[in-house]
This record gives structure tokens, sequence and C-alpha cells, in this order.
């Protein structure tokens, strides 16, 4: 659905976390939404992870994590309004 995404799909044969941060940067639309999703996901696992094990911290990092604000506020935002079990 990303023209922009299809574009590099198209050159290189497949697509990278970084070239979905690259093209949210760029504002495609597609790779937003994507990025979204995923922080909504990776913030309701951790959140489960949390409550369970009780860390004194968490340590992420990767290509998808440093992509900035657009993951993380999703997975802030996930992570902080789900329930305590």
């Amino acid at each position: 659905r990303s023209p922009m995404l299809q574009r590099r799909f198209a050159k290189t044969g497949n697509i990278t976390a970084r070239d979905v941060t690259i093209a949210a940067r760029s504002g495609d639309h597609v790779s937003v939404e994507a990025l979204a999703r995923s922080g909504k996901t990776i913030g309701s696992v951790l959140s489960t992870l949390v409550n369970f094990f009780n860390p004194s911290i968490i340590l992420m990092g990767g290509s998808v994590v440093s992509s900035g604000g657009q993951l993380l506020a999703s997975l802030r935002e996930t992570w902080s309004s789900a329930p305590p079990i």
C-alpha cells in the first residue's frame, strides 16, 4: 500500500526496519501506521512482562527502537494505559 516501500522492494527485493523508518520520517502514512501498530504490540507485551517479573530496568535496542518518536510514543501510550495484573 506504500509507494515508497514498493519502490524500495522493487529495487532491493526486501524491506527492512530502516526502510520503514525512513519512509515514516518522509511522511509515508502506511509506514507511520505500521510503526504505531508495532509500538502498541510491543507496549502490550512489555506491560505483561513487567507485571509478571517486576524488573528494575528494561533495555531496548535495534533499528526499530532507534526510529524515534513514532514507535516509542505508541509503545509508551499502550504501556502506561495497561491495567496491572
